[in-house]
């Protein structure tokens, strides 16, 4: 039960991130809204690391992928 406890405040978290940047006219073009989304993201995702669980790299990826699906879908 505290893995889907995690998930769901890691994803609420996250999206919530996203969706502060997303407010603003522009956001997938502007570098700013980018490097704000992943300083977010990443920090989120490293606060939430349990026991190093993923690499430095790995946090990276999925802050990547998370900003490449924002840009995507939204």
């Amino acid at each position: 039960m505290e893995l889907v406890h995690t998930s769901k405040y890691l994803t609420n978290a996250i999206f919530n991130k996203v969706k502060e940047e997303t407010k603003i006219v522009g956001w997938k073009t502007k570098r700013s809204s980018e490097k704000a989304m992943s300083i977010g993201i990443y920090d989120i995702l490293s606060e939430n690391n349990n026991d190093n669980k993923y690499s430095e790299q790995k946090v990276n990826e999925l802050t990547t992928k998370v900003i490449e699906l924002a840009k995507r879908d939204l």
